[in-house]
């Protein structure tokens, strides 16, 4: 357990940094877009860039190590008392070595995702048209819009929520 706080509180601030980077970086670039310093516009936009780069690829790492291998990660640094950077790279190595199962475990697992997101929704849905036929009537249910409203709602709540 000596690990675990300062694991995520090192990842957790290495995402922090590189984010206000480049949100320090998208500042200025817009500052300099309104000059005519053509070269600055250049170098700050290569920088933006290679901020964005180095902090998609941070939270890839955090996903892989707190998210897709937790119980391995929580294993190396739990068992064999590993720090954040050790436990994820053994847990990259794991992954490398069995991308194709991790391949195919990922899109199994967001397949049926979407599957149990879509099939909440219908059942939503369903349940809400039948308390308004119920309290309501059938007026207010005459028209598709009404279902297309709750279809829209129940999305966006599991897109914001889940």
């Amino acid at each position: 357990m000596y690990y675990h706080l300062g694991s995520i509180a090192l990842g957790s601030l290495l995402i922090a940094l590189f984010q206000m980077l480049r949100i320090t970086l998208t500042y200025l670039y817009n500052k300099a877009k309104t000059t005519t310093n053509k070269p600055l516009q250049y170098i700050l936009a290569c920088f933006l860039c290679c901020a964005t780069l180095i902090e998609k690829v941070l939270c890839l790492v955090n996903k892989n190590a707190y998210i897709e291998v937790n119980n391995l990660l929580n294993f190396q640094i739990a068992v064999y008392g590993y720090s954040f950077c050790k436990g994820a790279k053994v847990a990259s190595n794991l992954l490398s070595r069995n991308a194709l199962q991790f391949v195919a475990m990922s899109w199994i697992s967001g397949f049926l995702s979407v599957c149990g997101k879509f099939l909440i929704s219908c059942l939503t849905c369903i349940a809400a048209i039948a308390m308004l036929n119920v309290y309501v009537g059938e007026a207010m249910i005459s028209s598709s819009f009404t279902v297309l409203i709750f279809v829209r709602i129940t999305c966006t709540y599991y897109r914001l929520y889940l």
